[in-house]
């Protein structure tokens, strides 16, 4: 071990390969899958190993053909030393540009989807065979940087139990995992939702019933694309109950989850990057950038929201990935700010907040970096500084060109539902408007503010930061302190200032949303360990790393404490076990009593997907996760139009008096069924988000004044005694029975 860096001594075998890594990570991910509060089963480890496998070779050749299509630009930074992190940046923004593309053009469904698909990720792939064909012809510069190659070192053996979890939660269907998100909330209402339906459209296009179909939602377009890719089924094939992600068992909707967490891996190596760059001429400059590694991929949030299909994780890699262009000395102003422009522009397609955390902070790296005219900043040398970094403005702009097109072709509003006052405000009202605004914007004051962004349940203090900020911080102090790191501490502290003021004043001030200054952070908190090592404190040094040892196994320990279950009782269960897509036929070959008892038990999900008669349509009234429902359904985020507030408007008057014609006029739109969360409702009414004519005493009084009760789930529907259930199955069409269909005297003796 080398006591200046903390790494393997040069010339030692220890670290020299990335396999005793991987082996660490796979015996933790046994033992993390094998156990649990249901006890210590070692096929629950291969039930995971395997649904991973089976679903993460569509992201490879994704993130593979992504590497190889920034070939075709690498002629920009051809002499740089970080030409390779420059070629995975810039190929990871011209793939996700291109899945968009691609979706925009409706390129995505049936033989032409496919066909599109695999040309994209088939040029990219030979484009980097091709490359690593001829790599002894590109001479390796500097630190080695410039090639893919790793050697992970004592700091990688830290990341072993992070990315182990990273894996075996990718592995777990959405909507079972993580507490804080509420079991993946986002994926099932838009992020995994939205390419279910763009793909049975044939083209990403908005969608008035969702108001997250405004958004660029890039990530999401590569969701669609891993759909098209694997030949998804598409709606009404034959022998299929569900089409798009679902089909075939829903394996592709892990393959969307393994993608985004192949990000957060993509993203972590990064931040390394970022840190050599940014350290380059010091004496932490080799060593940095492993530690950042390491504290990147041990924060409990990368892999909370890593493990999920959401969209975080491609602003990270892009973001530090630009840094690294920005911070670049071998090119060329006008280069720098190219490169940097298009990661930034196409980060801002991925989750718009990068332009409020990320563009920043890159921008501070980037000005640091300007070579100081020899004559001063006089007004023709700022002139030439502020040309040179028009480039970077066009690229990054021209990458959000094709979804601000689309939008303007909806609604008229470019950068809807942003900006209502300059645009307009759509297809929206403007109590709608201001609807969304409240919910996307801190009602406090600047004091308020700043307790919560202190805070530990939704601030930089949250649980599942665990002890970055505070190594964060100390690193930059630490930088800041010494002669030969000050300069690159100032360029970090005003970086992670500028992202950090982004989220603390233009946002709502949610923990989460912290991940858009994760770049700066990671590589802040590795400076800590690094500048310890470098400086022969053994002291500081062995707490440093304890430190991030911590980190690691706080990562297992947030995991293990899931929704009070841990891995075991989550290991094995299909997502077609939570649609019911894979139970029909068995179900259909049991007797009668075990059906009654199945539907006894049922969930509403798989209530309604098996036990309803074929034509019906549920109405999905307080709820906006209808990713697991196959029956057709109608339904509406929070902030989008209500059709049951819509048939109130138009037919004013009580619920005794016109709830009968209401209800008339959905089933006019062809709705059977209506369920309704009188839990959601609730907390819906309290939030003041949603549509204030739909109360529940409202849908109360209507759905059993003049609907059948079908079936009721739980407690809990409102406050105080005589409170509605949780959630209520109603008829509306007055044909069949109150019982599912598969109940009956054979599969159609009886409806709902």
């Amino acid at each position: 071990m080398d006591a200046r860096t903390g790494q393997p001594a040069r010339g030692s075998s220890i670290g020299s390969t990335p396999i005793p890594v991987i082996g660490i990570a796979l015996l933790a991910f046994t033992l993390l899958a094998a156990s649990g509060a249901g006890g210590f089963r070692f096929e629950a480890a291969s039930w995971s190993l395997a649904a991973l496998a089976n679903a993460a070779w569509a992201p490879a050749v994704c993130l593979a053909g992504a590497v190889g299509l920034g070939r075709l630009v690498r002629p920009i930074f051809a002499r740089s030393a970080q030409a390779w992190p420059l070629q995975v940046g810039a190929g990871l923004a011209l793939h996700l540009t291109a899945c968009h593309l691609l979706g925009q053009l409706g390129l995505i469904s049936g033989p032409i989807g496919t066909a599109s698909a695999v040309t994209l990720n088939a040029v990219g792939i030979f484009l980097l065979l091709q490359q690593w064909s001829h790599a002894s012809e590109e001479t390796p510069r500097g630190d080695g940087s410039s090639r893919l190659s790793w050697k992970p070192g004592a700091a990688a053996y830290l990341a072993a139990v992070p990315l182990a979890v990273l894996a075996l939660a990718s592995a777990q269907p959405p909507g079972l995992l993580w507490d804080s998100e509420f079991g993946g909330f986002d994926s099932l209402s838009y992020h995994l939702q939205l390419p279910q339906e763009w793909f049975a459209m044939g083209r990403i296009a908005p969608l008035d019933h969702n108001v997250y179909s405004y958004l660029p939602s890039y990530m999401e377009s590569a969701f669609v694309h891993l759909a098209a890719l694997t030949r998804a089924s598409a709606p009404g094939s034959v022998g299929e109950e569900a089409f798009g992600l679902l089909s075939g068992g829903g394996w592709r909707l892990l393959s969307c989850q393994a993608l985004h967490a192949g990000y957060a891996v993509l993203g972590a190596w990064a931040a390394a990057k970022a840190a050599g760059s940014l350290l380059s001429g010091t004496a932490i400059g080799s060593s940095a950038g492993r530690w950042a590694w390491a504290a990147t991929i041990a924060t409990p949030w990368v892999l909370v929201v890593g493990s999920l299909s959401y969209n975080e994780m491609g602003v990270v890699a892009l973001g530090a990935l630009a840094m690294v262009a920005a911070a670049d000395p071998a090119l060329a102003v006008w280069r720098r700010t190219t490169l940097a422009g298009l990661m930034v522009g196409v980060a801002c397609g991925v989750k718009p907040t990068a332009i409020l955390m990320v563009a920043p902070a890159v921008a501070v790296v980037l000005l640091s970096g300007l070579p100081r005219p020899a004559a001063g900043w006089s007004g023709r040398a700022l002139s030439r500084v502020a040309l040179s970094l028009v480039p970077g403005g066009v690229v990054g702009g021209a990458a959000l060109v094709p979804w601000l097109v689309r939008n303007w072709s909806a609604c008229g509003n470019p950068v809807f539902p942003y900006a209502a006052g300059w645009f307009g405000t759509g297809h929206w009202d403007p109590e709608q408007v201001e609807r969304y605004r409240a919910g996307h914007a801190f009602e406090g004051g600047l004091v308020e503010r700043l307790a919560v962004a202190l805070g530990a349940e939704r601030g930089v203090l949250h649980a599942q930061w665990g002890l970055l900020v505070p190594m964060a911080v100390l690193g930059v102090v630490l930088l800041v302190r010494a002669r030969e790191t000050r300069r690159s501490g100032v360029v970090l502290g005003a970086a992670a200032l500028a992202s950090l003021a982004g989220w603390f004043m233009f946002t709502h001030v949610q923990s989460r949303f912290v991940l858009g200054a994760l770049p700066v952070l990671g590589v802040a908190a590795g400076c800590v360990p690094a500048l310890a090592w470098a400086g022969g404190r053994r002291g500081a040094a062995a707490a440093a790393t304890l430190a991030l040892a911590a980190q690691s196994v706080w990562c297992a320990a947030v995991f293990m404490h899931q929704a009070g279950r841990g891995p075991t009782a989550l290991a094995g269960i299909k997502p077609s076990e939570l649609s019911g897509a894979g139970l029909r036929r068995a179900l259909e070959a049991s007797p009668a009593a075990e059906r009654m008892s199945f539907f006894a038990g049922a969930d509403p999900t798989r209530y309604i997907n098996l036990g309803l008669p074929a034509g019906s349509v549920v109405y999905l009234l307080g709820d906006s996760t209808p990713l697991y429902f196959t029956v057709p359904v109608v339904y509406h985020t929070t902030w989008d139009a209500s059709p049951m507030g819509g048939v109130m408007r138009a037919s004013p008057g009580t619920p005794r008096e016109m709830g009968g014609g209401w209800l008339s006029a959905l089933r006019a739109r062809g709705v059977t069924h209506v369920l309704v969360n009188y839990g959601e409702l609730a907390r819906l009414e309290r939030s003041g988000w949603y549509d204030p004519m739909v109360t529940p005493g409202v849908v109360w009084e209507v759905m059993n004044g003049w609907a059948a009760t079908v079936k009721a789930w739980g407690a809990g529907g409102g406050s105080g005694a005589g409170s509605p259930p949780r959630q209520v199955l109603y008829r509306i069409d007055g044909v069949g029975a109150d019982r599912p269909a598969l109940v009956g005297v054979g599969a159609a003796g009886g409806g709902a």
